[in-house]
């Protein structure tokens, strides 16, 4: 332990890739994600550092939600030339596809799931729950951020289209990637304005 009470777990080899890191909602494991000109590594470590298990995945891919036993994750499958929405069971080291869509964010614990659906639903994403992918259950501008365990309650960050027409001329309703001020955003359960916004998900309980 340092003076300050931080352990030391995992050291940077290759300054040129910085990886990112994840821990898991039981605690005692850790994810580190590492980019490649080609593709990422992903290393599962205890707390000591120790690597528990790895894997290769596509460059554009990306965690959505990791327990330390199981990782929730997009890839795209070369073959099909598509996103797939994954489930890596660690310890087994198995890997199961659960729906071939888009997936941004996800939750184990509170059953979500959403997906980037812009190009078909009016450049709205789709909610769904992580048992039952291919219903929707909702469709909303907001790009969620966090949710809490019951799924009841949302965080997340939306643009209006009229806010983008000034940065994306032409392309007003390509909004969540517009970082625009003074932007303002409703959708089922709530409605706000500045940035973020704290939303009840009343089809999600």
């Amino acid at each position: 332990m340092t003076a300050s009470g931080a352990k030391t777990v995992a050291r940077v080899d290759e300054p040129y890739y910085y990886p990112r890191y994840y821990l898991s909602s039981s605690g005692w494991r850790l994810l580190e994600v590492t980019d490649s000109d080609d593709e990422e590594h992903i290393r599962v470590l205890d707390l000591n550092g120790k690597q528990i298990a790895d894997k290769r995945v596509q460059v554009g891919s990306k965690v959505l939600d990791f327990t330390g036993k199981r990782m929730l994750y997009r890839d795209w499958n070369l073959r099909l030339n598509r996103y797939e929405v994954r489930v890596w069971r660690i310890d087994e080291n198995k890997v199961r596809k659960v729906v071939a869509r888009n997936g941004i964010f996800g939750d184990f614990s509170a059953d979500a799931l959403v997906f980037d659906d812009r190009n078909r639903t009016q450049y709205k994403l789709t909610w769904s729950k992580l048992s039952r992918p291919a219903q929707g259950i909702w469709n909303s501008r907001m790009e969620p951020t966090a949710i809490n365990p019951t799924g009841k309650r949302v965080v997340g960050i939306a643009w209006t289209g009229e806010a983008a027409g000034s940065c994306r001329s032409g392309v007003p309703e390509t909004v969540p990637y517009c970082p625009a001020p003074g932007y303002q955003a409703s959708f089922p359960g709530t409605s706000f304005s500045g940035g973020a916004g704290l939303s009840g998900s009343p089809r999600m309980r």
